[in-house]
Parts: structure tokens; C-alpha cells; sequence
């Protein structure tokens, strides 16, 4: 769960070594003749999720060699890094903080002190969906310009103070059942750090809509796993099509077809949750898609993994 990095050393292949495990494959050069390269501190994982709070021996720098299948939140806590990603150049100076996916380069310097927190992909989409109840098909993006850590003050010391807490010695008790302290993670760090989400995840859930919208949506959810036109749900409330449409978009932020859509896929996942033993096809089926293949795609688009693993989790 946690262990000690200790590397120090005149080559910078140790250094390489590790990067390229914990993060990506990677290539590590230096920036000039360093007598010593290396990096000192302290890495824990929780499922899809590593921390790592470290110095810096050396002056080094950082080439991918392939896109990170994570999101790499660094906040530095002494000196600075410099990063360069789409092509610009980025200083993160002490007492800030960025978060990205593809960085062309890092120079790494000397006696720089950082706490890193990597969350794959896939998991921060599917918390998002979780936090969103099923309402998200936008690919996350988050800010990466340099914010300071007065910004996400909380955060920052979520992050920064679990080297120490307890929940670590927890967490280990644990054992493999540590998705809840990843949860937990994954969670602060959509709520708390710019993103393309940001605004759908602090907007609050309309407690008042429209005579007509309330109607569509009763009748939708009446008849989940229909395919109701927006004609139809118009007719009961006496109002136009485009009326109905414009005001359903405004109340739920999703069009008449992608709510039906989502509500169905979140039906469907209940079913098979509660219900281990029943075939995909016939919980496919049950709820109105197409085939087997279209339920399939939709599933992995919305929850970020196949219907199958569901059933892996009973």
C-alpha cells in the first residue's frame, strides 16, 4: 500500500525506471552534469488511484513516449517544475497547481518538492457519471494552466496531509477493498478541481419545472423502457413540440431522447445488479435497445466499462 522511494544515484536509469512503472512510458535525460540523480519520499495506491509526495535529486527532464492512461494532478510545495504541453511552456512555480493528461516535457529540478496525485481515466469518468447519476457523456477535461493553491485550498490539504492520517493505516487494514478511499479521492478531486464539469456538478437538481415538463417526465418514467416521441409527450400537456422540447433542455439540460436514453442505461445497470444471474441480452431487450452490440456501446460510453463487469462485481 505505501512504501518508501529512495533513489539516488549517478545514473538517471533508476529514476527512468521508475517513472516509466508508476506513470507511463517514459524517457529521462539530464539537464546538465548533476553528480547525483534521483527522487526521496513516499508513494501509496488506492485501486485506480497513486499518490506520491517527493524531493527531486537532480536536474532531469521527463519525454513520454505515450499517452498517460491518467490525469496527473501536481501541486508543487517548494521550487518549480517546468512543463511543456500542446506545445507551451508552463512554469508551475512554489504554491501552485496543475492538472494534465499529455505533457510533451518536464524539466524536473533540482531539490523540488511536489505531491502527485494520478487517477486513471477511466475511473474519473466513472465517478463522474456516478456524481451526475448517469446525465454525463462529455469526455472530462480539466483546466491545465497554472491555479494557486489558495484556489483549492481544501483540496490541496486533503491531498497533502494524507501522507500522515490515519486513513492510510486504514486503508491497509482494508486490504483489496480500498475503492471506497479512491472513491473518496476521485470524488474531491472532480468537485474541487477546474473542469469542463465543474458547473453541471455544483448545479442544483430544479426543484420546481414546468406543468408540462412534469408531465413528460411522469410519463417517462411510467414507461421506461419505451421510445416516446416528443409528439406524444406534447399532446398531454396541449403544448407545442418545440415548446416542450425547449423546456425539457432547460429543466434537465438533456434533450427528450438522450434522457429517455440515460434513464434507460441506468435502469438496465440496477436490474443487472440486482439481478447477477439474468443474460445481457435479455436485460438489453427488457429495456428497449436495439441489440446487444448498441447496448453494449451505450453501456461503456456512459459507465466507462462493459455490461459484463457488472456482473463480475456479484
Amino acid at each position: 500500500m505505501k512504501r518508501i522511494i529512495n533513489i539516488e544515484s549517478k545514473e538517471i536509469d533508476e529514476v527512468e525506471e521508475y517513472i516509466y512503472e508508476a506513470y507511463a512510458p517514459v524517457i529521462v535525460k539530464p539537464l546538465d552534469k548533476s553528480e547525483l540523480f534521483g527522487i526521496d519520499g513516499v508513494v501509496t495506491h488506492f485501486d485506480d488511484v497513486m499518490i506520491e509526495w517527493s524531493r527531486t535529486i537532480g536536474n532531469y527532464y521527463v519525454t513520454p513516449t505515450k499517452p498517460f492512461e491518467s490525469v496527473i494532478f501536481n501541486l508543487m510545495t517548494k521550487r518549480s517544475m517546468i512543463y511543456n504541453i500542446n506545445g507551451k511552456r508552463i512554469e508551475l512555480e512554489e504554491g501552485s497547481a496543475v492538472a494534465y493528461k499529455h505533457p510533451d516535457k518536464v524539466d524536473v529540478l533540482n531539490e523540488s518538492e511536489h505531491t502527485t496525485v494520478a487517477i486513471s481515466k477511466n475511473a474519473l469518468q466513472k465517478r463522474l457519471t456516478i456524481l451526475l447519476d448517469g446525465a454525463s457523456t462529455r469526455e472530462l477535461d480539466f483546466f491545465n494552466q497554472p491555479i494557486p493553491r489558495s484556489s483549492i485550498q481544501k483540496f490541496s490539504d486533503f491531498v497533502c496531509d494524507l501522507k500522515t492520517s490515519p486513513m492510510l493505516a486504514m486503508a491497509a487494514l482494508m486490504r483489496h477493498r480500498t475503492e471506497s478511499v479512491a472513491d473518496v479521492i476521485i470524488d474531491a478531486f472532480l468537485m474541487s478541481y477546474p473542469n469542463n464539469c465543474s458547473e453541471i456538478l455544483y448545479q442544483p437538481v430544479p426543484s420546481i419545472a414546468p406543468r408540462q415538463v412534469k408531465r413528460a417526465l411522469d410519463y417517462i418514467h411510467s414507461h421506461p423502457e419505451a421510445h416516446t416521441g416528443p409528439e406524444t409527450l406534447a399532446a398531454l400537456s396541449g403544448v407545442s413540440v418545440r415548446s416542450l422540447q425547449y423546456s425539457f433542455k432547460n429543466v434537465t439540460g438533456h434533450t427528450i431522447t438522450e434522457y429517455q436514453h440515460l434513464l434507460r442505461l441506468r435502469l438496465a445497470r440496477q436490474d443487472m445488479i440486482q439481478n447477477p444471474d439474468l443474460p445481457i441480452k435479455v436485460v438489453a431487450e427488457k429495456w428497449g435497445f436495439g441489440s446487444l452490440g448498441a447496448f453494449g456501446q451505450s453501456f461503456k460510453k456512459v459507465y466507462g466499462a462493459a455490461p459484463s463487469s457488472i456482473k463480475r462485481l456479484r
